[in-house]
């Protein structure tokens, strides 16, 4: 194969559900002159294995046909609602039987047959051992076995495997190398043959014939030398009006339709034996009354009495492979039925037994059933099919029993899942919404700090602590407590200010050496604590609201220790999984806080005392005021997104 086929070989895919698109127009005139050229040519055995070249030769020839058609398929023969106005004209051009194709240099009905195998058939006989254009069947055969295969409760690996085999045929038209196309769906078919192997066994039977009835062997009737003609139940036939009026129509399965599906060449075809579609399995032959059944009929130069049976393992396509993938292996391989012998080298009947086969007119009479006889015969064929359907029935009873406690097992487990799903989102959205409260608190908490230096470290703590739950309940607590708190601390705040404002007057007086643009940075300070006073009565009634809402957090607080037992690893708390405890390292840590906040107080009101020059006082005051600016903008927003956060609480 060339480099694009073996870029092709790894870039095909066969589980799209989807179904296939006919090929472009372009894409297809591209297709056509190689596909009618290849057509003669046959891989060589030397390349791949004899079957493979075989299948090659099959799928080239079906691929040719398809493109011939869609090609033909053309606008100057269609209308338009995309139909063809002249079906007689395109069945000359291709099927015909010319003496000599002049593209492929085979006969346009050797061309054909593939193709036709492919849609009277299955497209599964592709994959034969053998070349299908060497042992062509007539047209009629094939449609017949069409017909007596019927379309209705195919099985669903033979249905799959023949879709994913016209999506091959399309991505040839399309374009596509067929080796990479065939190699690429066997290495599929080696991944996916397990899942189908329980499906194996109905579609082994689908194209094996039956056995024909008891009360059906003596429908086979004999005639002239070398003539053969079907007949169906309800035809006006001497022999088909007796049929009809003994035996009621409903009464015929698929077990009782017969059909000359052999070759010219066969054997029991030229004993006017004719072989029966038998259904894949018993059980199914009973859901398959909607198949409307045909009795064929014929003449042969064969005794009336001859059994029917001696053509029971005639294969619908006698001579042909019949497909059966293999469960011993991963591959796709079919068993070969014996080929056909023609005609002209059959032996030759001998005088004696020429004269043995003529029969009397009186064993013609005697060897035909009476009708009370067929119609006995079908009554006890049907009395044994409804007993063993309603055998079939009784077994399936307990199979629909276990289905239905299976099914209500499944559901119930997939509603557990729904509900441990809806409580583990549930738990995670009250984790968040807790961290942001915490989060919401640390900032109020930071805005209000005295010096820049505690509220660094307690941001620094506060980060740490958001590892786990626990620190994440410590810092609630922490902010309940400092809510607590505001209304003695703001007394404090407003010295704090109004000592600000002093020493920002002072540094006014002496900043005349600041630039214009530092000087206007000092006033805008000075102008936005101005509005500290205004900001503080709002914090005020916060500190109100607050109080209102304590309660609530307490509540939410003792969710959230029940949460932290839960979720608190071991070596970030107490040993011991009670709440008090975890309580009381909660508090004992937050005593450790409290004590460090009230020495850095005392540390920073020494430090202002100890301010040595009037010059270090006023810068560490402008840079006290530009972070106090920047703490109360903070401020601002934090009491803006409490106020519009209130009803969470």
């Amino acid at each position: 194969m060339s480099a694009d086929a073996i870029a092709q070989l790894k870039a095909f895919s066969w589980d799209d559900k989807r179904p296939p698109k006919l090929p472009e127009r372009q894409n297809l005139d591209n297709a056509l002159p190689s596909l009618l050229k290849a057509a003669t040519g046959t891989l060589s055995v030397d390349l791949v294995h004899r079957e493979l070249a075989a299948t090659h030769s099959n799928f080239k020839a079906a691929a040719a046909a398809l493109a011939f058609i869609l090609h033909e398929y053309g606008s100057d023969n269609e209308t338009e609602d995309n139909r063809l106005v002249d079906l007689t004209e395109l069945k000359d051009r291709i099927i015909a039987a010319q003496e000599k194709h002049q593209v492929t240099n085979l006969t346009a009905k050797n061309l054909m047959y593939p193709l036709a195998v492919a849609l009277f058939v299955s497209p599964i006989f592709l994959f034969n051992k053998v070349q299908l254009v060497k042992n062509v069947l007539p047209f009629e055969e094939l449609f017949e076995t069409w017909k007596l295969l019927g379309n209705e409760n195919r099985p669903e690996a033979l249905s799959r495997i023949e879709r994913d085999i016209w999506k091959l045929l399309l991505r040839v038209l399309d374009g596509a190398d067929l080796m990479a196309c065939l190699l690429s769906y066997l290495e599929y078919w080696k991944v996916i043959a397990p899942d189908f192997e329980s499906k194996f066994e109905e579609a082994r039977t689908w194209f094996k014939p039956g056995h024909l009835p008891a009360n059906m062997r003596g429908t086979a009737r004999q005639g002239n030398k070398g003539t053969t003609s079907q007949a169906n139940v309800a035809t006006s036939s001497d022999s088909g009006e007796q049929a009809n009026s003994c035996i009621d129509p409903q009464l015929l399965t698929d077990h009782a339709v017969t059909h000359n599906a052999a070759g010219p060449s066969n054997e029991a075809a030229r004993n006017g034996v004719h072989g029966v579609k038998r259904p894949y399995a018993e059980a199914q032959a009973q859901a398959e009354s909607s198949k409307k059944p045909r009795l064929s009929v014929s003449t042969s130069p064969t005794p009336g009495d001859r059994s029917v049976e001696t053509g029971s393992n005639i294969s619908p396509l006698a001579g042909r492979t019949t497909p059966t993938p293999s469960q011993d292996d991963d591959g796709l391989y079919f068993t070969e039925d014996p080929p056909f012998l023609p005609l002209n080298e059959s032996p030759a009947p001998s005088t004696a037994q020429t004269a043995d086969s003529v029969p009397t007119a009186a064993e013609d009479i005697s060897n035909r059933p009476s009708s009370e006889t067929l119609l006995a015969s079908a009554l006890a064929e049907v009395n044994r099919l409804r007993s063993e359907r309603d055998a079939l029935q009784a077994e399936h009873e307990p199979l629909k029993t276990e289905h239905k406690a299976l099914k209500t097992e499944a559901a119930k487990l997939r509603s557990d899942r729904d509900t441990l799903s809806e409580r583990l989102s549930g738990l995670s959205g009250r984790l968040a919404t807790t961290q942001n409260l915490v989060e919401r608190a640390e900032g109020r908490e930071r805005a209000l700090g005295a010096e820049l230096a505690s509220v660094r470290l307690r941001k620094e703590k506060a980060l740490a602590l958001e590892a786990t739950l626990a620190e994440s309940n410590a810092r609630a607590d922490s902010a309940e407590d400092h809510v607590r708190q505001l209304k003695a601390e703001r007394e404090d705040l407003l010295v704090k200010l109004r000592a600000s404002e002093s020493a920002v007057a002072t540094a006014r007086s002496e900043a005349q050496r600041i630039s214009a643009e530092r000087h206007a940075h000092v006033e805008d300070v000075t102008g936005k604590l101005e509005g500290v006073s205004a900001n503080i009565a709002i914090l005020t009634k916060a500190v109100e609201a607050w109080r209102i809402q304590s309660q609530q957090i307490a509540a939410e607080r003792d969710l959230l220790l029940q949460g932290m037992r839960e979720l608190l690893p071991a070596e970030a708390g107490p040993t011991s999984a009670d709440s008090s405890d975890v309580l009381r390292s909660v508090a004992a840590e937050m005593e450790r806080l409290r004590e460090q906040v009230l020495d850095a107080d005392q540390r920073a009101s020494n430090a202002d005392q100890r301010a040595a020059t009037a010059e270090q006082e006023r810068a560490s005051m402008e840079d006290a005021h530009d972070r106090r600016a920047a703490h109360i903008t903070v401020l601002q927003r934090r009491i803006a997104e409490l106020e519009s956060n209130s009803w969470k609480f």
